[in-house]
């Protein structure tokens, strides 16, 4: 489910396990190579949101969502991401 317990009897500690990827408006997803594709597996998977805004600032000039994906898609959550055009 995206939580695996860790720890003693009485102390139980939680890792969450979540992807990190970018999708664009046509619902495919920025793979390792910087090409689109539509199998979520071989998408890029980013340590964090922050670098995955960064890498959308850098090298792409359109629309994307981040999209974090957790064990139950249930819980996925989305986050709009434009680049602004400067004045």
């Amino acid at each position: 489910m995206g939580f695996t317990p860790h720890g003693e009897s009485n102390i139980r500690v939680y890792y969450l396990f979540v992807r990190v990827l970018i999708r664009n408006l046509t619902d495919e997803f920025l793979d390792r190579d910087g090409h689109w594709t539509n199998d979520e597996l071989e998408a890029r998977d980013f340590r964090s949101t922050v670098e995955g805004a960064q890498y959308c600032r850098e090298h792409i000039d359109e629309r994307l969502t981040l999209v974090l994906k957790f064990g139950d898609p249930k819980f996925e959550f989305q986050m709009q991401y434009s680049r602004k055009e400067s004045l």
